[in-house]
C-alpha cells in the first residue's frame, strides 16, 4: 500500500503526467504539494511505530520493499528540477530514520544489489543536472547522505563477494559530492545555514574515507581520487578553515582522509607533491594565536602530527624537509603542550599531542646526519642564489 502511494501520489513523474480533464481528483498544484505533505507526515508517523515490531512484525522482504520504494522515489524527485523542497525533505528522512531502525533488513536477499541501488542515488544526487542544492534544505541534503552512510555500514556485516566491485560505484559520486559540499559551503558564508553546510562537508569527507576503507586495494580507489584532483580540493579546503580558525570537526575529517590516502603509494606521492608548507604547517602555526583553542582544536593539531610522522616514516627523503618545516613552525604550539604542569596533563587531548609530538621529535631525530646534510644543502643554493 505504501510503495502504491509513492508511486501515485508521490512520484513526480506520475503527478506531472495527470491529465486534469480526466482525472476526477486532480487537484490544482499547491494543493497537491500540501496533501503529498500530509500523506508523508501521516505515513511517516505509522512507520515510526511499526519499526518497532509493535504492535506487528515487519518481514524483512516489506522492510526491504518500503526502503527501495523511498530510494527510488527520492531519485526520481533529485531528477525532476520542478519537486517540491518540503516533499523531498520528508522522503529522505523517512528513508533515513527508518534505514536506521530496520538496518540489515532494507537490504532484502541481496546486499549487492541493495548497494548498486543506493549508489545510483549517490550518483543522480551528485550529478550537476540534478535538483539544484542551493533550493534544497541542509536537513534533505544531510539525510540523503545519512542514507548512503547507513546503507555502507550496515553492508559491513556481510562478507560480499566482488567488495569491491559493489562499491566502486561509490566512488565517482563521492567525489563529486565533496566538490559540491565545498563550492556550496563557499556561497553559503556569511548566511544563516552556513554552519550547517559545514556540517553537511564532514559527512562528505567521511563518506569517501569510509568507501577508502573498505575498498582498501589503491588501484581500484585512486583513480577517481586523482581524476577529482581531490588532493588539491582538500588541502585548498584544509587552509581556508585554519587560516579562518573555523569548522575544527572538518579539518579532522580532511586530516583523517588524507593521512588515510597517504598510505598508499600513490596517495603519499600525491600529499607530499602538495605545498604542505604553505597549506598546512604555516595556517596551522597561527591557530590559538588569537585566544586559546579548544580541544577540537587540539585534536586537529594531533592529527596533523600524526600526518606528519607518518609521511616521515614512509616518505623518507622526499618528507625529510617537510618535517623540519613542521617541527619549526609548530614549535610554540609543541613547546605550550610539552611544559604544562602534570595536573593540567592528565587524560587530555595535550597529553596525546604531547605523546605524538616527542614521537615525531624521536623519529626526526634519527636521521639527523639527513636532516644536516639538507640543510647544508639549501644554505649552500641560498648563497649561491645570493651570489
Amino acid at each position: 500500500m505504501f510503495n502504491s502511494l509513492l508511486k501515485k501520489k508521490i512520484n513526480p513523474r506520475v503527478q506531472s503526467s495527470a491529465p486534469m480533464e480526466t482525472d476526477a481528483s486532480y487537484l490544482p498544484e499547491p494543493k497537491k504539494k500540501e496533501e503529498s505533505v500530509s500523506l508523508l507526515s501521516a505515513w511517516k508517523a505509522f512507520l515510526v511505530v511499526l519499526s518497532k515490531d509493535q504492535p506487528v512484525p515487519i518481514s524483512p522482504q516489506q522492510c526491504h520493499q518500503v526502503s527501495s520504494g523511498l530510494v527510488q522515489v527520492i531519485e526520481d524527485h533529485l531528477s525532476d528540477l520542478d519537486s517540491d523542497p518540503r516533499v523531498l525533505t520528508s522522503l529522505a528522512e523517512m528513508c533515513l530514520m527508518l534505514m536506521r531502525r530496520w538496518q540489515t533488513k532494507c537490504a532484502g536477499a541481496d546486499m549487492r544489489q541493495w548497494l548498486t541501488r543506493v549508489a545510483a542515488l549517490l550518483r543522480t544526487f551528485s550529478s550537476p543536472s540534478s535538483f539544484p542544492w542551493e533550493a534544497l534544505p541542509a536537513r534533505a541534503r544531510a539525510a540523503v547522505l545519512g542514507v548512503a552512510a547507513t546503507a555502507l555500514r550496515a553492508s559491513s556485516h556481510f562478507r560480499l563477494e566482488g567488495q569491491s566491485e559493489a562499491l566502486g560505484a561509490w566512488l565517482d559520486p563521492a567525489a563529486l559530492t565533496i566538490q559540491k559540499a565545498f563550492r556550496l559551503s563557499e556561497t553559503s558564508k556569511g548566511k544563516q545555514d552556513g554552519p550547517q553546510e559545514e556540517h553537511f562537508g564532514v559527512l562528505a569527507v567521511d563518506l569517501l574515507r569510509n568507501l577508502v576503507q573498505r575498498i582498501k586495494e589503491p588501484t581500484e580507489w585512486y583513480p577517481p581520487f586523482h581524476y577529482h584532483v581531490l588532493s588539491q580540493t582538500l588541502m585548498s579546503k584544509l587552509s581556508q578553515c585554519l587560516t579562518a580558525e573555523k569548522h575544527p570537526e572538518l579539518c579532522q575529517s580532511i586530516l583523517g582522509l588524507l593521512s588515510l590516502v597517504a598510505r598508499a603509494q600513490q596517495g603519499l606521492d600525491a600529499v607530499l607533491s602538495s605545498d604542505l608548507s604553505q597549506l598546512l604547517w604555516l595556517p596551522l602555526s597561527d591557530v590559538g594565536k588569537r585566544g586559546s583553542v579548544g580541544k577540537e582544536w587540539t585534536q586537529v593539531f594531533r592529527l596533523a602530527v600524526n600526518l606528519s610522522s607518518y609521511l616521515q616514516v614512509q616518505g623518507g627523503q622526499m618528507a625529510l624537509q617537510g618535517t623540519l618545516d613542521t617541527l619549526v613552525l609548530l614549535q610554540d604550539r609543541l613547546t605550550v603542550s610539552m611544559t604544562l604542569p602534570r595536573a593540567l596533563l592528565n587524560g587530555t587531548e595535550e597529553t596525546r599531542l604531547m605523546v605524538d609530538a616527542l614521537s615525531l621529535i624521536a623519529h626526526f631525530m634519527s636521521r639527523y646526519k639527513q636532516v644536516r646534510l639538507c640543510t647544508f644543502r639549501r644554505q649552500h643554493f641560498m648563497s649561491d642564489t645570493n651570489k
